[in-house]
């Protein structure tokens, strides 16, 4: 379930934000599955391993992208767990006293 969620999140990712990918000294932006340079589309100029690359490339930023929001986001939540879980420590200490 996870790692569906993760791909949808790392296809929606990819189709709604150009990557940055730089190979042999350039700087490709890739949007959906169209390859840029310099605004203009080298999709059907490049050569097909290069193509694949790059493409591969993008993916592999967008999930990387996708994976740190997702650790912040536990962390987030692994911080209020670990603050709930004081306060409770510290009422049942409280009602013990009573």
């Amino acid at each position: 379930m996870k790692l569906l969620l993760t791909l949808s999140i790392l296809c929606l990712s990819l189709c709604s934000f150009g990557q940055e990918v730089e190979r042999n000294g350039k700087l490709y932006e890739v949007k959906k599955d169209r390859i840029f340079l310099d605004d203009k589309d080298v999709t059907d100029v490049l050569p097909e391993d290069d193509r694949s690359l790059i493409i591969k490339q993008a993916a592999l930023i967008s999930e990387k992208e996708v994976l740190t929001k997702q650790a912040k986001k536990l962390k987030k939540e692994q911080k209020k767990t670990e603050k709930a879980q004081k306060k409770l420590k510290k009422n049942k200490i409280a009602r013990k006293r009573l």
